[in-house]
């Protein structure tokens, strides 16, 4: 089985660079990287000299600490970035070293993540020799703070804001048909809390456990945003990092977890967020956790993309709009969601995009709806928004466009399904 595996894996990096070399050099603007690359390349195809190719490959990565490995990653550019990790995997698998494998594939899923490479690490895992890497989730099972807190927030923590806005309409998800959905809400683009959305889904039973989650895909790699807010990334409050996900439980979510027990404040450093994550892809065994919700079906298209969100309590996504149809479920957690409709939009000075920052796309806004600055943003005074608290199996069905801010109040977790939007035309948005 482990022969199998390595020659698999070496027949995949090949084909990766043999399709992808080119685009993969013209990507990376430094000389001497470009140069290292084209070695790599010569090395991996004839198979001459494999510590010569190990050592190419790790010269074109850097350390691989969260911060150096991110910063190369920019410097390589995503196609040379995903055939080096690609190279290194093929290289490791070849020596036995299944589980460092793995890792790498896992690094490409980061910026290539596609059939083929879960494939190969479906088979790495399925023909491991060797020992697997340790895993958090015999030492969690002792741990007290290994559950997701289960009690919404209180009152006295919500904004004093909320007030004065408008409670999302909530209807309770087995009383509300998909033609009612279609009729009332997908086709008029108006949000509806859907209570008990995900009744039945082994998800909201199993993700709360963090000694679950670790068992499952403890040792594999997963981007993280350390910090409250991408917004805050220029005064050193936001970074980029990838890291297993049990050095996310430990470093993160048990934290978290534990400043909710003890009603204590998380530290900054402290606030982690795997978001707008394609997990479900990365780990297919996943999928069996939840269902597609019904109301999918009122789509053109049905789903299109699923992304999965797993994060700390204090974090923050901006003011901001998705240009698709979502149903966000909440699996563990409480989260508030305050919602602006479209027709607010300019009240909300969006950037108007371009660049490669946070605000690139041109789908959000500068305005902290908690405490907005209207000597920056005066026409914000005279936006109306609402908003939400969901709760565990509660979704929200949010429709393209529509503004919205979102808070999480404890460790949680979510899943998205995204679809294309439907103009009255016929049109896709």
């Amino acid at each position: 089985a482990h022969m199998a595996a390595e020659v698999a894996i070496m027949q995949l990096a090949k084909q990766y660079w043999r399709k992808r070399y080119r685009m993969a050099v013209e990507s990376c603007d430094a000389a001497p990287l470009r140069a290292q690359l084209q070695s790599l390349f010569r090395l991996l195809m004839t198979g001459a000299d494999p510590v010569a190719a190990r050592a190419d490959a790790r010269a074109l990565l850097g350390v691989d600490s969260d911060d150096v490995a991110m910063a190369r990653l920019r410097e390589l550019g995503r196609p040379a970035h995903t055939l080096v990790r690609i190279a290194l995997a093929a290289l490791d698998a070849s020596d036995g070293r299944t589980a460092d494998a793995v890792v790498q594939l896992d690094w490409a899923c980061l910026t290539g993540l596609d059939a083929e490479i879960v494939a190969a690490i479906a088979t790495l895992e399925g023909g491991t020799t060797n020992t697997p890497p340790p895993n958090a989730r015999e030492r969690l099972e002792a741990d007290p703070d290994r559950w997701m807190p289960s009690s919404p927030p209180a009152p006295s923590s919500l904004p004093t804001s909320l007030r004065s806005e408008h409670e999302v309409l909530c209807v309770a998800a087995d009383e509300l048909s998909v033609d009612a959905f279609a009729h009332r809400h997908y086709r008029t683009e108006t949000p509806v809390v859907l209570r008990g959305l995900a009744r039945g889904w082994s998800a909201v039973e199993k993700w709360p456990d963090l000694a679950y989650l670790s068992g499952v895909f403890g040792h594999r790699v997963i981007p993280v945003e350390v910090g409250c807010s991408a917004l805050r990334e220029a005064d050193g409050g936001w970074s980029e990092r990838a890291m297993t996900l049990d050095h996310f439980i430990d470093a993160h979510l048990l934290p978290s977890n534990r400043a909710a027990r003890t009603a204590e404040q998380l530290a900054g450093s402290a606030i982690g967020y795997c978001a707008q994550h394609p997990l479900t892809e990365q780990v297919p065994a996943l999928r069996a956790d939840f269902s597609e919700p019904p109301y999918c079906a009122a789509g053109p298209e049905g789903v299109r993309v699923v992304n999965c969100w797993l994060g700390t309590a204090g974090t923050c996504t901006p003011l901001h709009f998705d240009s698709y149809d979502n149903i966000l479920v909440q699996l563990a957690g409480h989260k508030l969601v305050r919602l602006l409709a479209r027709s607010e939009t300019s009240k909300l000075y969006a950037a108007a995009g371009g660049g490669g920052a946070v605000t690139a796309q041109g789908n959000v806004s500068p305005v902290d709806v908690d405490a907005p600055d209207l000597e920056r943003h005066p026409l914000y005074a005279a936006a109306h928004s609402s908003w939400c608290i969901l709760g565990p199996g509660d979704g929200l069905f949010l429709p393209s466009r529509y503004w919205c801010v979102l808070v999480s109040h404890c460790l949680h977790a979510r899943i998205d399904r995204e679809s294309p939007s439907a103009l009255p035309d016929g049109n896709q948005r």
